[in-house]
């Protein structure tokens, strides 16, 4: 069977390399278009979920947040009333939006990070296993029960069978760390310049204990 002159013409123009370079970076500008617009549909939907949550309290500073399976999970600090800019303890809120309100579905506490140097919660609701805590700038030293300055960048959650994830972190600032499904918890790793430490060698409860929502009240 034979091409037209027309048709030969296109199946050439078709297979040029340029053409095809040509739709490879279209199509690749549609797909990361769709990505950018996703996020900030998120990014959207999670402002628009902490600007509600500070219109019903100023009891707490919004830290960080993340949107995840159709749920607004914001990380936030209960401010102590006579330092300002120190908080008592912090806390993670898992929001649904309902009509033009929230609904707090969960929420729990976790202490701020004292002499270990860190410290840390897990919550298991919706679909989600939240790793959440703070980090301090010095960690105990058993051989000399003194604080050592202590560096800190990454955050080494072990769970289920050797699996592991990892978040970014810095001295004195909470941190958050949302797993799909619920996971169990074995151990988290604390490291930085110098550092690495595990939240086993300091406190022997274990993680997964008590990993239910406490009440979802605010004020």
């Amino acid at each position: 069977m034979y091409l037209s002159k027309k048709a030969s013409v296109f199946c050439r123009v078709v297979h040029s390399p340029t053409v095809i370079l040509t739709i490879y970076a279209i199509l690749c500008l549609l797909v990361l278009s769709g990505c950018k617009q996703q996020k900030n549909d998120k990014n959207a939907e999670l402002a628009d979920a902490e600007k509600w949550f500070t219109s019903q309290t100023s009891r707490y500073d919004v830290i960080t947040g993340e949107t995840r399976n159709n749920h607004n999970v914001i990380l936030v600090g209960d401010k102590n009333p006579e330092v300002e800019g120190l908080y008592t303890s912090f806390r993670v809120f898992v929001m649904q939006k309902d009509g033009d309100v929230y609904l707090v579905k969960a929420a729990k506490t976790v202490e701020t990070a004292m002499s270990a140097g860190f410290s840390a919660s897990v919550l298991v609701t919706d679909g989600m296993t939240i790793v959440f805590g703070d980090i301090a700038d010095g960690i105990y030293d058993f051989s000399s029960d003194k604080i050592m300055p202590a560096e800190f960048s990454e955050a080494r959650v072990i769970y289920d069978d050797g699996k592991d994830a990892t978040t970014v972190i810095s001295n004195n600032t909470p941190y958050m760390l949302i797993l799909d499904g619920e996971v169990e918890v074995k151990d988290i790793e604390y490291s930085g310049d110098g550092t690495n430490v595990k939240y086993s060698d300091y406190f022997s409860d274990d993680l997964m204990t008590d990993v239910t929502s406490e009440e979802t009240g605010f004020e």
